[in-house]
């Protein structure tokens, strides 16, 4: 049923502009649902259908609206007919295999709005994909809420689906990603109240936005908006989420170094770039950032992903709500926008939504924030290398290595050796119409970038004692995908990388599972002080005492 809808979704997606934006997250979630099927997890198909449908919708938002702006535009009754035939084909899967649910709807319905509304500010092919992104996550609230066995309020296990386990970091990640999403809707919305005459003797004259009435606004939402969720988080803990935080991060002294090296190395590296590479290409300083994301996000990936995910949803989650202040010139923020126009490209405009920055956090983190959205406690134990391989290929390999090596190797070093990927590759199936990333993809940058990631994985792979044998060996194909990714990709590099290695990695191992001699490597045995059934023991403090069924594992 699946496999049907994603060959019938192709038909038109594959056929219209940005249409494999459109296949990206439904592909993903393909992808996931493949490797639970070969764990034997259960999980619920809903994510997969919910996204397809959605991505369907946007199709037909984005050519209706396109329509008979060009001139490929005239077989409308064809196009009507393949639409309407697609469509059907999509919702006859979803009744035949069952899940239709309030979670389903939630996704369509709110990625669908987000998407309309976004759609003329950051274009068709980032719409897409942020309205997908916040169709999951409310779509999450329907579906993930029951915290295993050892905490949780009863009255929200009813929204719960078929298989879904979650943790209490999870709760946390996604409360906090909601608070950025919800103020985001809220400012934007009461921003028309706050719209004043530029000129106050002509009531003609072009409006503004006051600057007073907006900040007073910005900042009651935040407050309104962040005690909310707070209560209704504390309320599905039994407990007061901001001791709980607390305690989290009190519990673990590698959590707790881990934050004051952010907290004090972290700006001074941003300084440091910021002011020793003035005389580079403006490539290779926007690249530099992805070096100090390596550095900083590695060992907490490798050591604590759950407690990473958090990290990355309130990273994620702060520079939204500084871009939403810096655009509708809130106090206090003219000095960020100082900072940024520095180190935006040509894409974007300071005066416009600057996202890159937001999609960079997005694409390191991704990976993390929907693994670590559900627990398997009862499940088959899990091989380091698929851990490893999903939780650092998508993100911090595609981005931190391939990408930025690629970029910084193209365009500054070996320059008498540059040669474009267009140039070898022009034939009727490449063509510069068709492929336009191949025009200005060196062949150095490639090379560079794909050497660099297989030594980077190497590394990882021997500091994490993980033995590379046997199948374990194909994960070094991830690599390679990464960098076929990057040479063909020619959107948004930040956001489409990860998630196209993301579903790479999930069909692999998917693949690779019945295959006995990947389970040579050790399994992961860490305790996870994240997860409903031990968050007790890690949690040392009076208020939690519940036995821990892990325990012996400390």
């Amino acid at each position: 049923m699946q496999a049907g809808s994603i060959l019938v979704l192709c038909t038109v997606a594959l056929t219209s502009e940005h249409g494999e934006s459109r296949l990206l997250m439904p592909l993903i979630f393909l992808s996931e649902r493949c490797l639970d099927h070969a764990m034997n997890l259960g999980h619920s198909p809903i994510l997969f259908y919910a996204s397809t449908l959605l991505s369907y919708l946007s199709l037909v938002a984005a050519k209706a609206e396109r329509r008979g702006k060009s001139p490929r535009d005239r077989n409308v009754v064809a196009e009507t007919v393949l639409f309407a035939v697609v469509g059907s084909a999509v919702v006859f899967f979803i009744v035949q295999d069952r899940v239709i649910s309030l979670g389903g709807i939630a996704y369509v319905l709110s990625g669908y709005i987000f998407f309309l509304k976004m759609l003329p500010v950051i274009g068709d092919n980032e719409a897409i994909l942020m309205g997908s992104f916040v169709g999951f996550y409310f779509c999450d609230i329907c579906v993930n809420n029951n915290l295993c066995f050892d905490g949780g309020r009863e009255s929200v296990l009813s929204l719960n689906a078929p298989g879904y386990r979650t943790s209490y970091t999870h709760i946390a990640s996604r409360g906090v990603i909601l608070c950025a999403i919800y103020i985001f809707m809220l400012v934007s919305v009461l921003s028309r109240w706050c719209l004043i005459p530029t000129n106050k003797n002509s009531k003609s004259s072009r409006r503004r936005v006051s600057r007073k009435r907006i900040t007073i606004i910005f900042w009651v939402s935040n407050a309104v908006v962040g005690v909310i969720l707070a209560l209704l988080i504390s309320y599905q803990f039994r407990e007061n989420v901001l001791r709980w935080v607390f305690a989290y991060f009190v519990s673990s002294h590698f959590r707790m170094w881990t934050l004051v090296c952010w907290f004090t190395l972290l700006p001074f590296a941003v300084y440091l770039v910021d002011v020793l590479s003035v005389q580079f290409r403006p490539t290779v300083r926007r690249k530099l950032f992805h070096f100090i994301g390596v550095v900083a996000f590695t060992p907490a990936t490798m050591i604590d992903p759950p407690f990473m995910a958090f990290a990355f949803s309130t990273a994620i989650s702060l520079c939204v709500l500084v871009e939403v202040a810096r655009y509708y010139n809130v106090y206090g923020s003219e000095c960020i926008s100082r900072f940024m126009a520095r180190h935006i490209d040509d894409r974007e405009h300071i005066d416009g939504v600057v996202r890159t920055h937001i999609y960079l956090l997005v694409g390191f983190g991704v990976s993390l924030m929907m693994r670590c959205r559900q627990l398997s406690i009862d499940g088959p134990p899990v091989p380091a290398i698929i851990e490893l391989s999903i939780n650092v290929i998508p993100g911090i390999v595609s981005l931190g290595i391939v990408d930025a090596c690629a970029a910084i190797t193209g365009s500054s070093l070996f320059l008498s050796s540059r040669r474009t990927l267009g140039r070898y590759l022009k034939n009727g199936l490449f063509t510069d119409r068709a492929n336009v990333s191949i025009t200005h993809k060196t062949t150095t940058g490639t090379l560079g970038g794909l050497v660099c990631g297989l030594v980077f994985w190497g590394v990882i792979l021997a500091i994490a004692e993980v033995p590379t044998t046997g199948p374990a060996l194909y994960s070094f194909t991830m690599v390679a995908v990464c960098t076929v990714a990057e040479c063909f990709m020619d959107g948004v590099d930040n956001l489409q990388l990860p998630l196209v290695v993301l579903g790479t990695v999930n069909s692999l191992f998917a693949l690779l599972l019945p295959v006995e001699d990947l389970w040579v490597n050790r399994t992961i045995t860490w305790p996870n002080a994240t997860t409903a059934r031990s968050v007790a023991q890690a949690l040392t403090v009076p208020w939690k005492s519940l036995p821990s069924p892990v325990a012996d594992s400390w």
